[in-house]
């Protein structure tokens, strides 16, 4: 075992743990987005409720506009704190290889 220490392997433990708090802190703040696009509450009290048999075509559509809006809406949500939560740590070890692709360019060639 080399004695001397693996800066690679440090930061890229450094980057993993970084990330894992990461990704858990925004599920953490975000979790109500992410419940609401895993499982739907039910729809609110209101005329969508009310709408039975005898409901009218434009009734009908109106609720299904509406449906489709809120789902739209906790999609969006949804897409937003995946975006936030894994976006950064992946910039971050991007920017890590990319720095250590520069580094390497200092170093002299090997014999």
């Amino acid at each position: 075992m080399a004695s001397g220490m693996t800066w690679g392997r440090g930061f890229f433990r450094l980057w993993a743990l970084g990330a894992l708090l990461w990704i858990c802190g925004i599920g953490w703040l975000k979790f109500e987005a992410i419940a609401a696009f895993a499982v739907p509450p039910p729809m609110p009290p209101g005329p969508c409720r009310e709408v039975g048999s005898d409901a009218t075509a434009l009734q009908i559509a109106q609720c299904d506009a509406l449906q489709r809006a809120r789902r739209r809406r906790e999609t969006h949500e949804a897409a937003q704190a995946a975006t936030l939560a894994l976006a950064p740590p992946l910039a971050l070890l991007a920017l890590g290889f990319a720095i250590r692709w520069v580094g390497a360019g200092f170093r002299p060639p090997r014999a």
